[in-house]
């Protein structure tokens, strides 16, 4: 938050925490910082953020910055990750089995798979293009990992109602006393 227009960190390549949020950073060069765990690069104008290789990062936000494209596809280590308020329109969450808190919403991700994230017990969708269908499945899998005591926040894009199936989830989780807003 100190109108920070350039950042340049691209050979610091033993850093670890970068916090930069709230500036006007239209350019972050991160891709050979290898041991960086935390990256939060919030609401900064950066049109590119390539983070396909840091495979130790424990927790990524990148909200409100105009990406359109965010690879993490490989990055098993993850525990957060907030990347809401962008173009992204697709995000493979399916390996990230440590991932704990996912908010994606005001995006145009109308697809997600859970089956895998077993720790996933914080999620914000709302505002996102998931129907009713996805929204049941994603139900159905948190459901089926069996943890207590989740949020669990979307809305249906299009409209209608949650599957029988997506109904019944919904009923389990909030008797394990997840919380369950939008639905």
């Amino acid at each position: 938050g100190n109108s920070i227009s350039v950042l340049d960190v691209a050979n610091l390549t033993n850093l670890t925490y970068i916090h930069c949020g709230g500036n006007s950073i239209s350019v972050l060069d991160v891709s050979n910082l290898t041991n960086l765990t935390l990256l939060y690069c919030y609401s900064n104008p950066i049109s590119v953020l390539d983070v396909a290789n840091l495979t130790n990062l424990a927790a990524i936000h990148c909200g409100n910055v105009p990406i359109s494209v965010l690879d993490v596809a490989n990055l098993t280590q993850l525990t957060q990750l907030y990347c809401y308020g962008n173009s992204v329109s697709v995000l493979d969450v399916v390996n990230l089995i440590e991932l704990n808190t996912l908010h994606i919403y005001y995006t145009q991700i109308d697809f997600l798979d859970f089956t895998n994230l077993t720790k996933l017990n914080n999620f914000n969708g709302f505002g996102a293009k998931l129907n009713n269908t996805m929204n049941s499945q994603l139900l159905v899998d948190l459901d089926g990992h069996g943890l207590s005591n989740g949020y669990f926040q979307s809305s249906i894009f299009g409209g209608g109602s949650l599957t029988t199936a997506g109904q019944t989830a919904k009923a389990n989780l909030l008797s394990k006393g997840w919380t369950i807003v939008g639905l």
